[in-house]
């Protein structure tokens, strides 16, 4: 039962991330898709302890995402980097990352202040040390999906800073259910003309 859940929640992601973000589903082009990019670099910190952290502790991490305009809301790209050291000798510890797309759309937008909400859909890396001794076992990688909440404040010229509570889960055997807080600052731009062109 519980793999069929697993497989409901799977595809119903999919599903939404695929009607949120194909533009032939549209029958009017919004103007200003692609029209910016946002980079953002932040550091993400695991604030939640569950059966998890009795045998791994979670270091700071380091998160970087390009952002830019898109139907209905704001299309995502990232990586996530963070290491979690084991508790107990006998137990690897391993580096993660977690490569995903997401979408996101504006709650609140002001002149400076922005509030908006989303998810996401990756998959999520593990590589053990070298306390692992089945060479089969080094490397891991599942299915992750998460959503998350982001106060954005602009600051002078095209400069912002942001604050985010973000949830995810990963879909291993034994569910990883993780929260986070990111906070970190970003840079947004025009996008040149050459890869708008080709990103439409």
């Amino acid at each position: 039962m519980d793999f069929v859940n697993n497989k409901i929640i799977i595809l119903s992601g999919v599903a939404v991330f695929y009607l949120v973000c194909n533009p032939s589903i549209y029958a009017q082009k919004e103007k200003n898709i692609f029209e910016t990019l946002n980079i953002n670099l932040n550091f993400v910190f695991n604030t939640n302890r569950n059966t998890f952290h009795r045998y791994w502790e979670g270091d700071e991490g380091i998160e970087a995402l390009v952002e830019s305009p898109f139907y209905h809301g704001n299309i995502q790209s990232g990586i996530h980097i963070s290491q979690y050291s084991a508790k107990q000798p006998d137990i690897p510890g391993f580096s993660s990352m977690f490569f995903y797309l997401g979408w996101g759309k504006g709650v609140i937008h002001s002149l400076n202040l922005r509030w908006s909400n989303g998810f996401r859909v990756g998959m999520f890396f593990m590589y053990f040390d070298e306390k692992e001794t089945n060479k089969d076992s080094k490397r891991e990688n599942e299915l992750g999906f998460g959503i998350n909440s982001r106060l954005q404040y602009k600051l002078k010229k095209n400069w912002f800073i942001n604050l985010s509570g973000y949830y995810r889960v990963i879909f291993t055997r034994k569910r990883i259910y993780h929260t986070y807080i990111a906070i970190g600052s970003g840079y947004s731009f025009t996008t040149p003309k050459w890869l708008r062109e080709l990103l439409e």
